[in-house]
C-alpha cells in the first residue's frame, strides 16, 4: 500500500531582516556606503537590486509499505547490495558504488537511463537513507528504505519526497513505489531457490572495431549494453525475454582485440540449471 503526503514550504535566498541593507561587492573591508552619496564603484548612485523574492514550492512524500515472509538483515542486504540488484530486478543493468555515491544504470523500454545518488547506510538500525544527485528525475528526490521485524517477517517500509511535481508524475512514483515492494516481497520470499538456480562463467572472445562497434552489435543481437567505465561494457539479456531464464548480466572488459566476459545466469527453473552450466562457457567464448 501507498500514500502521498503534501508539504507547503520556500526554497530560495535568505529572506533580509528588516533595517539591513545589501552592501556592494566592491565596498572595501571596513567601508559602507554613505546614505544619499554613490557607493563605491558605483558613480550613478544607482539602487541596489532588490533580493530575489523565495519560491514557493509544494513538496510531496510518497509512502508504501509491505509484509515479507523473510527475516530483516536478508531484505537490507538485498537493497544495499546494489550490485546485485541486475540479477534480480528487472529493470536494474549495472551499479558502481564509490564511497557513500552509486551510479545506476537502468533500462526504460529501448534506452538505458543513468543517474547518481547518495546514500546512507545503517544496518544496526535497518535502514538505508538515499538522496538523488544529478540527473535527477524530479527536485529534490530523497527517501528512505526501513525494515521492521515482526512475527510475520518484516515490515519494509518505503518513502520518495520530491518537489514540484506534476500530478501526472506524482501518479507515477506511487505506482512505482508499489511496483518495488512488490517486486522486492517475491525476490525475497524465493531467494534462496533463485541463489541456488544461478549460475557463473567467464570467458574471453576475439572482436574487431572500439567498443563502440561492440556494443552495437550486442544491442542488434538482442543485448542490453551501456558503456560503464572506459573500455567495460555492462550487459543484460533482453532478446525474446527467453523464458529459460530468470536474468543474464554480464561485464564485458575490451583489451585490444579480447573482449573478456564475466557472465552470471538464472534459470528460470532448477530443471534447467544443468543445461545453463553447461551452455554458458560456450557461449561467452562464441
Amino acid at each position: 500500500m501507498s500514500d502521498a503526503t503534501e508539504l507547503t514550504g520556500y526554497v530560495g535566498p535568505l529572506r533580509h531582516r528588516r533595517g539591513l541593507r545589501a552592501v556592494p561587492h566592491d565596498v572595501r573591508r571596513g567601508q559602507r556606503p554613505l546614505r544619499g552619496r554613490a557607493a563605491p564603484g558605483d558613480p550613478a548612485g544607482r539602487p541596489l537590486s532588490r533580493p530575489a523574492q523565495p519560491r514557493h514550492v509544494t513538496t510531496t512524500t510518497i509512502r508504501g509499505d509491505i509484509t515479507v515472509a523473510a527475516p530483516p538483515p536478508l531484505l537490507y542486504d538485498l537493497i544495499a547490495r546494489v550490485d546485485r540488484a541486475p540479477q534480480f530486478f528487472a529493470p536494474h543493468l549495472y551499479a558502481s558504488v564509490s564511497g557513500d555515491v552509486v551510479r545506476r544504470w537502468v533500462l526504460a523500454g529501448d534506452t538505458v537511463r543513468s543517474w547518481t545518488a547518495r546514500r546512507e547506510l545503517d544496518p544496526d538500525g535497518l535502514r538505508i537513507t538515499f538522496e538523488h544527485l544529478e540527473p535527477a528525475p524530479l527536485t529534490a528526490m530523497a527517501g528512505e528504505w526501513t525494515f521492521e521485524p515482526t512475527s510475520a517477517g518484516t515490515v519494509v517500509r518505503l518513502a520518495h519526497t520530491f518537489a514540484g511535481a506534476s500530478a501526472e508524475r506524482t501518479a507515477d512514483v506511487a505506482r512505482n513505489t508499489t511496483a518495488q515492494l512488490d517486486h522486492v516481497k517475491r525476490i525475497a520470499e524465493n531467494f534462496s531457490s533463485l541463489s541456488a538456480r544461478t549460475v557463473h562463467a567467464s570467458g574471453s572472445v576475439a572482436v574487431t572495431g572500439s567498443l563502440e562497434d561492440v556494443q552495437r552489435r550486442l544491442v542488434e543481437s538482442g543485448w542490453a549494453a551501456a558503456v560503464v567505465a572506459p573500455d567495460v561494457l555492462a550487459l543484460k539479456w533482453t532478446g525474446s525475454r527467453d523464458r529459460r531464464f530468470h536474468a543474464v548480466t554480464a561485464v564485458a572488459r575490451l583489451a585490444g582485440t579480447t573482449l573478456d566476459v564475466e557472465c552470471t545466469v538464472t534459470a528460470a527453473e532448477d530443471s534447467l540449471v544443468s543445461a545453463v552450466r553447461r551452455w554458458l562457457p560456450t557461449a561467452i567464448r562464441g
